[in-house]
């Protein structure tokens, strides 16, 4: 980026990095001074791995049958001192679905992993669905 600083006044700045590879990177950034030298500060950044772990061992859906549903904690843990980013792609198992709660005022973040009580229509069914033969209730 590039910007003017006007004379006599601070201007103050942030420099953030974000990887999702253990990396160290050496950079600087170049200020120009009218009138005199580059003023070149370095920059050194090491990336770290998050510690993240699932805290059930294992999740029974025992007792479920075609139609019914029941929900499960599914909880994702972060011991480290940096946030993390966690994807969880599921477009394999539509049968599953996420309910996130409410944002908490202690910041803690907890999932849900839900069966559905019906078993979701695919793209190919919607597209040919004739609105006359639904139900509009359903």
């Amino acid at each position: 980026m590039k910007g003017k600083i006007q004379g006599g006044s601070k201007f103050a700045f942030k420099v953030s990095f974000t990887s999702n590879q253990v990396t160290s990177l050496k950079s600087e950034i170049v200020v120009n001074i009218r009138g005199g030298k580059p003023l070149r500060i370095p920059v050194l950044v090491n990336s770290i791995v998050p510690e993240i772990y699932i805290e059930e061992k294992q999740i029974d859906f025992g007792g479920i049958t075609y139609g019914d549903s029941k929900t499960l904690p599914l909880t994702i843990v972060n011991e480290s001192d940096i946030t993390a980013k966690v994807i969880l792609d599921m477009r394999e198992y539509p049968e599953f679905d996420f309910i996130l709660p409410e944002p908490s005022p202690d910041d803690d973040v907890h999932s849900e992993i839900m069966v559905p009580i019906e078993e979701q229509p695919k793209y190919e069914e919607l597209v040919n669905l004739n609105a006359d033969d639904v139900d509009p209730i359903n």
